[in-house]
């Protein structure tokens, strides 16, 4: 089951059980023998259950609840006169089997807040047996028995996961605990035998237990296992004898209260609430949280964004101490009482250094400007957040670590201004998404920058970065879409491009390694009408994995250390220039069948284009012609390989190679298809 709200929501079981016995009897004879019994019993079951693969979500409160209420009044009585009397009263109350349980098994529950809780609001049994016997000589007996087991349980399985945005509570509690078994045993004449008799057993189990493999999420955590700090429990006996009387009391009482978390659970404490500026299309705020900006002019001008001081949040363990009235008014009564209060487990407890997410949006048309942001605490403060409050703990020894989790910004300018950058954005290990509706997303100079592990730029009507002043990211994984251009400087390591398209300006990628695919897709990787690519110290491509592209223009530059490695997925392919210091060159154009692509899969090169490896191998292949104009020149310090009609995808249309540039290798190739190639090399050298 899936539900969701942006309000508030419960789930919850609610139960009130009331039992009554009453049982009167008497008489007046002159032999009289009287007796009167009464017997109830209780047996509830509360549980609320969500099961494995559900998905709970709030945008408030958010409650899982099973609560329970019970009562049991049990009176016997009764009353007898005459020159011999015999009375005998019975009563007898019983509360089994009655459990108050929450149960998460392997689903997904989240709210602004949590409330995970078994409660029992209260609990009151009381029975009472009265006999009463008048005569010369009597016999009254009196006889209460009261059994009474309450538990209240929160179970949360492996696979689970819980997330209070700002808190979440997991508790199971015993409200108000009442027990009393009272035997009043009464003869009134000159002998008898008065027997007043009471038993009276209250055991009450309160658990909390967090598997291991269960997820907790939050920045406040409470975990409580909590009994009625003030349980009553009471077995009196009343003996009224004659003047010679034969009789006693006798009795049992026992009362036994655990208290118990089992918990081994990791959770998640969540760092500073997520910085948060929303403006509307009026220039109006709607949403400000942890965050600053002024306006100057035509911009909004967004403060500094730092993630400082102590790590936010607390952790508490509590269990209440427990001090329970026990009253037992009958010499030579024997009864035991006991409590514990135990927590046990190895939890682990991470603190998450970096934002949740860091959300900016401007629906109005001024320009927005992104000054420095540092999603991560770096304090590492956090050990006077836990707390636990229990009286026996030595079971129970947490692992505690820090994480920098992963934070999900989000820049977004919708109504038609331009978002610059201005300073470092330090994100490094989480997700980051500039878009920028109609406008152009720039950079105010080279100290600007971005680092993410994933980072996906959006100019929907406008350009990423210019060639003069490129978009420095520092990524794992890199996106990017514009109508009109992008130019993008991976400053570190490789660029490994995920897709990215400019609808009619041209795409200039570089880093400081190689550029890479990050996708297994067939689809190209890269889409402009120009490609500009310069791995600086790398490669660009892999044998295994070539970098996939679709150049729809005249002009693939291509550059790098090592290998050049790069397949044209649709049309044709037009070269300027590609060059490679000390690796091989591979350039592929792939065959389509004929009819499937209006635009033949050639590769061409025109008067100034170049193609040169120093140090290595040329391999270049198309699905159809190839063609170097005059002017032209493949350079190899090895070999050079053309393959034309490669695929044979349209079968029965031969290709044609025109050769009139310059070739320069120890040795060259020149291959066709199986359908009918022409070969023409004018003026090649």
């Amino acid at each position: 089951a899936q539900l969701a709200t942006t309000g508030s929501f419960t789930v919850r079981s609610d139960s009130t059980s009331h039992a009554d016995a009453d049982s009167d009897g008497g008489s007046g004879a002159l032999i009289d023998i009287a007796k009167s019994e009464a017997h109830a019993t209780i047996s509830d079951t509360v549980r609320t259950d969500v099961g494995a693969g559900a998905s709970l979500s709030a945008g408030g409160a958010m409650r899982v609840e099973a609560l329970r209420s019970t009562e049991l009044d049990v009176i016997a009585e009764v009353d007898a006169g005459g020159l011999g009397a015999n009375t005998t009263t019975i009563a007898k109350g019983t509360i089994n089997g009655t459990t108050t349980t929450v149960d998460i098994g392997a689903a997904d529950i989240a709210g602004q807040t949590l409330t995970v809780q078994a409660r029992t609001r209260a609990l009151d049994a009381s029975v009472i047996a009265r006999s009463e016997a008048s005569a010369a000589g009597a016999d009254s007996d009196a006889t209460a028995e009261l059994d009474t087991r309450s538990d209240a349980t929160t179970k949360v399985h492996d696979g689970a996961n819980l997330y209070g945005r700002d808190m979440l509570t997991l508790g199971a509690y015993q409200d108000r605990l009442a027990s009393a078994a009272t035997a009043t045993a009464i003869t009134n004449g000159l002998g008898g035998d008065t027997d007043p008799e009471g038993h009276n057993t209250l055991r009450a189990d309160t658990l909390v237990d967090a598997d291991a493999g269960a997820t907790l999420r939050t920045r406040n955590l409470l975990v409580e296992a909590n009994t009625a700090p003030s349980p009553t429990y009471t077995l009196t006996l009343v003996k009224e004898g004659a003047l010679i009387d034969f009789g006693s009391e006798a009795g049992t009482s026992s009362l036994t209260l655990n208290q118990t978390i089992e918990f081994d659970a990791t959770v998640v404490m969540l760092g500073a609430p997520s910085p948060e500026l929303v403006i509307d299309a009026d220039g109006n705020v709607t949403s400000q949280i942890n965050i600053g900006f002024h306006k100057a002019g035509n911009d909004i001008v967004v403060d500094d964004i730092a993630n400082t001081g102590a790590l936010s949040g607390s952790i508490v363990f509590r269990i209440n101490p427990v001090s329970y009235v026990r009253t037992v008014d009958a010499p030579g009564v024997s009864g035991s009482g006991s409590s514990s209060s135990v927590i046990r487990g190895a939890p682990t407890f991470e603190f998450v250094t970096g934002y949740e997410s860091v959300t900016i949006a401007n629906a109005s048309a001024l320009d927005l400007h992104i000054n420095a942001i540092d999603v991560i605490n770096r304090s590492g403060n956090f050990s006077s957040s836990i707390t636990v409050n229990v009286a026996s703990k030595s079971g129970f020894a947490p692992i505690t670590r820090t994480v920098t989790g992963a934070t999900d910004l989000r820049i977004d300018a919708s109504g038609g201004g331009n978002v610059v950058l201005n300073a470092r954005v330090a994100n490094p290990y989480g997700s980051s998404l500039i878009r920028s509706g109609d406008g152009d997303i720039v950079s105010a100079d080279d100290t600007a920058r971005l680092d993410s592990d994933s980072v996906t730029l959006e100019a929907g009507g406008g350009a990423v970065g210019t060639r003069e002043a490129p978009i420095r990211i520092d990524s794992n994984r890199f996106s990017a879409s514009a109508a009109d251009g992008i130019a993008v400087l991976e400053v570190s390591g490789n660029l490994n491009v995920e897709r990215a398209v400019s609808l009619s300006g041209s795409i200039a990628l570089t880093a400081a390694g190689s550029i890479l695919d990050a996708n297994a897709a067939a689809g190209a990787d890269i889409s402009a009408p120009d490609i500009i690519l310069d791995a600086i110290g790398g490669s660009i491509g892999t044998a295994a994995n070539p970098l996939e592209i679709d150049v729809s223009g005249s002009s693939l530059h291509a550059s790098a250390q090592g290998d050049v490695i790069i397949t044209d997925v649709l049309g044709a392919m037009g070269i300027a220039k590609v060059t490679s210091v000390a690796g091989n060159i591979e350039l592929r154009v792939l065959d389509h069948a004929a009819g499937s692509d209006p635009v033949g899969e050639d590769m061409l090169l025109g008067a100034a284009a170049v193609i040169r490896a120093l140090a290595g191998n040329i391999a270049l292949s198309a699905g159809d012609d190839f063609r170097a104009a005059a002017g032209s020149l493949i350079q190899a310090g090895g070999t050079v390989t053309l393959a034309v009609d490669v695929g044979d995808a349209d079968q029965n249309i031969g290709a044609e190679v025109d050769l009139q540039g310059v070739i320069r290798a120890t040795s060259v190739s020149i291959t066709g298809g199986s359908d009918n190639d022409v070969f023409s090399l004018v003026g090649t050298a």
